[in-house]
């Protein structure tokens, strides 16, 4: 009995052991896919303006291709002053890298995908047929297919500034590129005001040393007499004189 006993507890500690060990490998897997739960929700918001919230508008900036891209790699360099407390002295300097996956016209692959596959879910449960089911996951996994073909990655490099206070809560900004356009989300909304001033009197600075265009060369046409064609011309026909018909006769007349 005893020694029933003692592999009773041996069985039980054996599962309270691998109990723990099923939630730490649970709470890694839902770890290691949080980061792309979260790119792919901030990108929806992105994609869709509705969505976004009153926090993510505070700390929005949007950049143009022209403003900072350069072949597949965009540079930002933020305002040289601290991201939180707007201080100009004593700063650090970090750099964030990260690689983008930049899609194609999303919402209207998406969309249509989306349609696509809720019309023939209703006719799947009006005609309870499995082949309009199956139907539609391959038009799911088609259009996640075809969206996956109609993208590329892109480079971000962003520079921030902090000072010695806040330099342990610096994290890198939130970005998204969409329709050739960058969208950062700087980590404080203070920022926002001087990037953009920073970024306007940049687009400002370039179109003034831009060179300008060169005039058109217009060509000097120097007036010449018209040709006198005179001599090739035939002679005048001579007019002659004017005779006058003789009076008419009417009925009656020739009597007279």
């Amino acid at each position: 009995m005893a020694d029933d006993d003692l592999d009773d507890n041996a069985v039980a500690s054996a599962d309270e052991d691998a109990e723990p060990n099923k939630k730490q490998k649970l709470a890694e897997q839902v770890a290691a896919a949080r980061p792309w739960l979260d790119r792919a929700l901030l990108n929806l918001r992105v994609w869709l303006p509705a969505l976004r919230t009153p926090d993510m508008k505070a700390r929005q900036v949007k950049y143009r291709s022209s403003d900072a891209r350069s072949g597949m790699t965009w540079k930002v360099g933020l305002p040289q002053q601290c991201y939180s407390c707007g201080k100009t002295e004593g700063l650090t300097l970090r750099k964030f890298s990260q690689e983008m996956r930049v899609f194609d016209s999303p919402m209207s692959i998406l969309g249509g995908t989306f349609a696509l596959s809720m019309v023939l879910l209703v006719i799947f449960l009006l005609t309870f047929r499995p082949t309009f089911f199956i139907l539609a996951l391959v038009a799911v996994v088609f259009g996640a297919a075809f969206q996956f073909v109609k993208s590329w990655n892109e480079r971000v490099r962003i520079s921030l500034w902090s000072c010695p206070e806040h330099l342990e809560e610096l994290t890198s900004p939130e970005v998204v590129i969409h329709d050739e356009d960058l969208y950062v989300y700087v980590p404080h909304e203070s920022l926002v005001a001087p990037a953009r001033a920073e970024m306007i009197a940049a687009r400002k600075k370039g179109q003034k040393q831009r060179p300008p265009l060169a005039p058109k060369e217009t060509a000097r046409v120097e007036s010449a007499p018209a040709p006198d064609d005179s001599a090739n011309l035939p002679p005048s026909r001579p007019l002659g004189s004017r005779t006058e018909l003789p009076p008419l006769k009417l009925a009656g007349d020739e009597h007279e």
